[in-house]
């Protein structure tokens, strides 16, 4: 099933926090206030950004900040921070604080496994924490901002009528999840027609996943399916997504790389599903590890490492468990005839 998400603006959601968490969860909140920062443009709070590690690396969502360089306040701190690192496929960057002094904040840290299904949450927002809930990790998505696809995480939230972008997520023990990196809007129970405010009901355009999981997807098969949000309890319910913890783990480690470098997993061949089986390569880069290896436009991928690609979802998704300089051995179905290649995974 394709999902597209797209970024969208960020809200100020006044008077809807803090005061609706319990005293455990004011508790486990104050845990994680340290490693927060809170950006302001003209003394209006507009952006959260995370602390990542102790040199003063903040991570953030790239459209709520903006600029290259803005002002942001860690408790009774006024800091600068300036860009440092982009990564386009996940749309989040880096920023480096300055003055700073080590341990003036408290890093956030990644979750070893991904969280459970009804685990409750926190979404970091300007004006302070709201609840969430862990929907599923089985997402599968097209990001807009970069055309690349992700497995993503669902989440639910009760929110006010203003849609909410960039709002960091962490779990209750205080480790970091991820940032919004799109939600559908506030629905009633009846179904949706279009939602192109914030990506989702209209087609994509031509995708180029090669970065992000090593295909891409045509346009004819890119079309995005209709969803029906149900309201729950007092509020309208928004439902949310962030990329999938391995993929996060990508960010955050590239991040704190002394390049400050992203490296998403790919073999540089665009592809769409078969007409009769796997998937078809359609473009491919000519300085790629596929090219070097052999394969052509035209190739039909059966399998990879032995895991049979049904279609070009199932070869990104087989990509993006890859590592960068791992080696595949990839079948593909060439005039009939089925042909064994030795590709290495290159970066995107």
């Amino acid at each position: 099933m394709w999902l597209s998400a797209a970024k969208i603006g960020l809200a100020v959601l006044a008077g809807w926090v803090q005061g609706g968490l319990t005293p455990k969860e004011t508790a486990a909140w104050a845990k994680i206030a340290p490693s927060l920062a809170y950006v302001s443009d003209h003394g209006k709070t507009t952006a959260v950004c995370v602390l990542i590690d102790d040199s003063g690396l903040f991570l953030a969502d790239k459209d709520a900040i903006g600029k290259d360089t803005v002002e942001a306040r860690l408790d009774d701190h006024v800091l600068t921070m300036k860009r440092v690192g982009d990564d386009g496929a996940t749309g989040l960057v880096l920023l480096q604080a300055s003055p700073w002094t080590f341990g003036e904040g408290h890093a956030a840290y990644l979750p070893e496994k991904p969280a459970l299904q009804g685990q409750q949450l926190f979404i970091a927002l300007p004006s302070g924490p709201i609840r969430g809930e862990f929907v599923r990790s089985d997402k599968v998505a097209v990001l807009l901002t970069s055309h690349r696809l992700f497995p993503m995480n669902e989440l639910k939230f009760e929110a006010p009528e203003s849609l909410v972008g960039g709002g960091l997520v962490f779990t209750q023990r205080g480790e970091l999840i991820g940032a919004l990196n799109a939600t559908l809007p506030n629905q009633s129970a009846n179904t949706q027609e279009s939602r192109s405010a914030s990506g989702f009901g209209s087609p994509l355009p031509p995708a180029a996943l090669g970065g992000g999981g090593g295909g891409g997807a045509s346009k004819s098969t890119a079309m995005v399916p209709q969803f029906m949000v149900r309201q729950a309890g007092p509020g309208d319910l928004t439902v949310a997504y962030t990329v999938g913890l391995g993929v996060m783990r990508r960010v955050v480690e590239g991040f704190k790389s002394p390049s400050h470098e992203v490296q998403h997993p790919s073999i540089g061949i665009y592809c769409k599903d078969s007409l009769i089986k796997g998937a078809l390569v359609t473009r491919m880069r000519e300085d790629s590890t596929a090219a070097k290896a052999g394969m052509q436009i035209g190739d039909i991928i059966l399998s990879i490492d032995g895991i049979t690609i049904k279609s070009q979802i199932g070869f990104a998704s087989t990509m993006l468990q890859k590592e960068i300089g791992q080696t595949l051995v990839v079948w593909v179905l060439r005039n009939s005839m089925q042909v064994r290649l030795t590709i290495p995974v290159g970066k995107a």
